[in-house]
């Protein structure tokens, strides 16, 4: 695939996450009251390498044709043996296997039945690919198999992700945004929602005040390991934890910066490049390990911890070797990465200790196609 293929906008972000590595500490752990649990970053002084930490690197070419090549990556997820990438842009859904093979392409845009306008999100239950689109205020259902349309239901909250929960339920969430005072559809002022598979309200969770919002949505809202989904909170400077067979919320976390935006400045966009440290992406789960980005100072970058020693991992400029770059997803005990445009980096990389990939994904990093990288930890 040409590099043309990429945003601008991703290609930028992946350049800095390359070369911004910066070092934080963190403490234990602790309960701050009963609900909360509370990690807090020191001065880097206690931190650790993720070279050091990293035991089998793997890559995995994605194969690309003229259907299934994909400019942006909106979410990434693994269901039953598959990988289904949402290019929110193009507004299509690949599909490969487990070997990297195209399988399926959903590219249904347009305003005819059984078509979305937009793909705002997506998910994936037993039987279908579930498209939101807040376009037309419906979740179109198409068999993952044969990319069959099955049918439209319509929205009953108004979310910016979704998630399918193992006991046939919904997860939907909503994030209070700048400018968004009227909602299309009549709903509480809660975070969560969960519906039934025909998309009745069950539940909600996490209450919000209305004059309150979020200053920045995040990279991404949900973000799906293999027993768990973690949400981001900007107002919290944390997330939530919830169950992926149930939606029961597991716990909550606060990530307790040394510099963190100041209260009074939550609301100020400018804050955001204020030289504040914040989490930008809510974290996938591997065991022990959670994988997340944040804005630290004037840079940032992925950042790993340790829940089983209190330890924060990080990708170190001091240490030669394998790094974490653009966590996506975890999936089978490993974290996974997402690479494209590494053919102008990639002979730098290996010269500084990154693990050189099989001969076919070499190829086609030097083509300039994505593929994935699975990061085993110690």
């Amino acid at each position: 695939m040409n590099r043309q293929h990429f945003s601008a906008r991703g290609q930028r972000y992946s350049s800095i996450l390359l070369f911004l590595f910066l070092a934080v500490a963190c403490h234990n752990g602790r309960k701050a009251d009963e609900d909360t649990k509370v990690i807090d970053f020191g001065d880097g002084t206690k931190s650790e390498a993720i070279q050091n930490h990293i035991s089998k690197v793997t890559y995995l070419p994605l194969e690309t044709n003229d259907s299934s090549m994909f400019a942006t990556v909106g979410k990434m997820l693994f269901r039953d043996g598959m990988i289904y990438v949402g290019d929110f842009i193009s507004g299509k859904i690949c599909v490969f296997d487990s070997q990297g093979k195209s399988v399926l392409v959903l590219n249904s845009r347009g305003r005819g039945s059984g078509e979305y306008v937009t793909i705002n999100s997506f998910t994936v239950d037993d039987t279908c690919i579930d498209v939101m689109d807040l376009t037309q205020l419906k979740l179109l259902k198409y068999d993952k198999r044969s990319g069959r349309f099955v049918e439209s239901l319509d929205l009953t909250v108004f979310a910016y992700d979704i998630e399918a929960l193992g006991n046939g339920d919904f997860i939907f969430c909503y994030a209070p945004l700048p400018g968004v005072r009227v909602l299309p559809i009549q709903q509480s002022e809660h975070r969560i929602f969960i519906t039934d598979s025909k998309l009745n309200v069950k539940d909600r969770m996490v209450e919000y005040n209305s004059e309150k919002y979020d200053l920045f949505r995040g990279l991404r809202l949900f973000s799906t390991s293999d027993d768990r989904l973690s949400l981001l909170s900007f107002q919290d400077n944390g997330y939530y934890v919830f169950d992926k067979e149930d939606g029961r919320l597991l716990e909550k976390v606060h990530i307790a910066f040394s510099n963190p935006i100041p209260e009074v400045s939550k609301y100020d966009v400018s804050a955001l490049n204020g030289g504040y440290s914040y989490i930008v992406s809510s974290p996938f789960f591997c065991g022990d390990y959670a994988s997340f980005m944040t804005k630290v100072g004037d840079g940032g970058g992925d950042y790993e911890y340790d829940f089983s020693r209190a330890k924060l991992l990080f990708n170190s400029p001091q240490v030669k070797g394998t790094f974490f770059f653009n966590i996506a997803g975890s999936h089978n005990g490993a974290f996974v990465g997402l690479i494209t445009n590494w053919s102008a980096t990639y002979d730098r990389l290996l010269e500084n200790g990154f693990q050189k990939a099989d001969p076919a994904s070499e190829a086609a990093i030097r083509n300039d196609d994505p593929v994935l990288i699975f990061y085993t930890l110690k």
